[in-house]
């Protein structure tokens, strides 16, 4: 399967406490775990070297993956009780980026650097808050975090940077897991999806009540921090992106994750498995797996947007996403995971970019797209780059697509080329991954600032 972003899959050594906040910083190396669906064929070069689409490589040989352990427990601190109602939240206007055309900004923002990056010409910053730390018991709030967060977010506004919220829902607290029998997805093998720090994320998609947890989440911070951000993003599963579990797991392969008790309850099909005979019961289940993941995102944008009304919401859609033609070829096998697709696990992880799409009805939705070293392999809609064709997705619906570098530590030259990309593909807008390596590798904030002036 192509290439997607990494940096926060597996990469627990590299795990730290900042204010309170789970970041995953990258190491030099991802684990063979986080990798194990990238095809080397795919895994092109960000200077422009061309995956070969048509590489027998691409269809299986690859390893087989041991599951990944749960991560090392972080402790909670006790929460701050508290108070009865929310502060008051700041009442500043959202702040759109300053100027025109592209915006450049940068994840994981401090407010060390706050100053020091608009004065290099980033315009916008994230702000990553951690769900369990926030609320580490159901309707328990840490007062604490939340206010030590509140600043953050109020120091880089104050520097003239637009801040982009980013929820953590991609850190659920424990307690979540137990609200329903079915908070966890489960394949068609009968196993039950555990992941790393990021990905270890509970069954939004068909468990209601995790929606109903999820959502009252969303509606405290809110009502603790406003409504001033730039922008929201929204992905709500691993990694906070929009997207199943991966297809390997625990030694199984071409895995769906469409098979615990209240999917089952859902599906057009009970019963039927992938690679099973039956054409008919193959479209069926297609189109359901794929519409539950859409029908989530439509869930996503209204519930965001309820408590975020002026904010646009960014849509993080990861990896290379389906094509046309490919939907139809896997299920003309009984999704036997014999066809490109589906050893990429773009079929598996439910990524019907051109079916979410279509789904969007709310104008102030930006897509986005994680994997900006990818170049294209030609013009068409089967060889051009993840973040080109979803953007020419989004054009064709009066939308705008941003871009994220997939790989942090990536040298000048590859910032270069993502930057020329991010232009040339008429993209809204670049975040950097992440602020530490602009002040601790060779692709410094100096080099991103001549790139974002040229």
């Amino acid at each position: 399967m192509p290439h997607e972003r990494i940096w926060t899959a597996v990469i627990l050594t590299g795990a730290v406490l900042a204010t309170g906040t789970v970041v995953v910083r990258p190491t030099a190396k991802a684990p063979a775990a986080a990798t194990s669906f990238q095809p080397a064929a795919l895994t092109a070069s960000a200077a422009g070297v061309r995956g070969a689409i048509n590489d027998p490589s691409l269809h299986g040989g690859e390893a087989t993956p041991v599951p990944t352990p749960d991560p090392t427990a972080v402790p909670t601190p006790a929460p701050t009780a508290a108070p009865t109602a929310p502060p008051p939240p700041p009442t500043a206007a959202p702040t759109a980026p300053p100027g025109g055309g592209l915006w450049f900004g940068v994840l994981q923002a401090t407010e060390a650097h706050a100053a020091q990056e608009r004065g290099a010409g980033i315009t916008v910053a994230a702000l990553e808050l951690n769900w369990s730390r926030y609320e580490p018991a159901p309707n328990q709030f840490d007062a604490g975090y939340a206010a030590q967060m509140r600043g953050r977010m109020q120091a880089l506004r104050n520097a003239g940077l637009s801040v982009v919220l980013d929820v953590g829902m991609q850190y659920p607290p424990a307690w979540v897991f137990d609200v329903s029998p079915t908070t966890r997805f489960v394949d068609q093998f009968g196993d039950v999806w555990h992941g790393s720090l990021s990905e270890d994320v509970p069954n939004a998609v068909w468990d209601n009540a995790v929606r109903n947890a999820e959502s009252a989440y969303v509606a405290r911070v809110a009502a603790d921090l406003g409504d001033g951000f730039y922008a929201v993003r929204a992905g709500g599963l691993l990694q906070n992106e929009l997207r199943y579990p991966h297809q390997q797991y625990n030694g199984h392969s071409n895995v769906y994750w469409g098979f615990d008790g209240a999917a089952q309850a859902q599906t057009p099909v009970p019963g039927w498995r992938p690679g099973q005979p039956g054409a008919a019961q193959a479209s069926a289940f297609a189109n359901w797996y794929m519409q539950s993941l859409t029908d989530f995102q439509t869930w996503l944008i209204g519930t965001y947007r309820s408590r975020f009304p002026s904010a646009t919401l960014q849509l993080l859609k990861p990896s290379w996403g389906l094509r046309p033609g490919d939907l139809a070829a896997a299920v003309a096998r009984n999704l036997d995971g014999s066809t490109p697709a589906a050893s990429w696990g773009t079929l598996e992880m439910g990524l019907d970019w051109q079916r979410q799409v279509d789904a969007i009805h709310d104008p102030k939705v930006q897509l986005y797209n994680s994997w900006m070293e990818r170049g294209d392999d030609g013009g068409s809609a089967n060889t051009m780059a993840p973040a080109h064709y979803l953007a020419t997705l989004g054009a064709a619906r009066g939308l705008v697509t941003v871009g994220e570098n997939a790989t942090a530590g990536d040298p000048p030259g590859v910032m270069q080329t993502i930057v020329q990309r991010a232009r040339a593909w008429g993209l809204a807008g670049l975040m950097w991954l992440d602020e530490g390596t602009l002040f601790g590798s060779s692709a410094s904030l100096s080099v991103y600032s001549s790139l974002m002036r040229a």
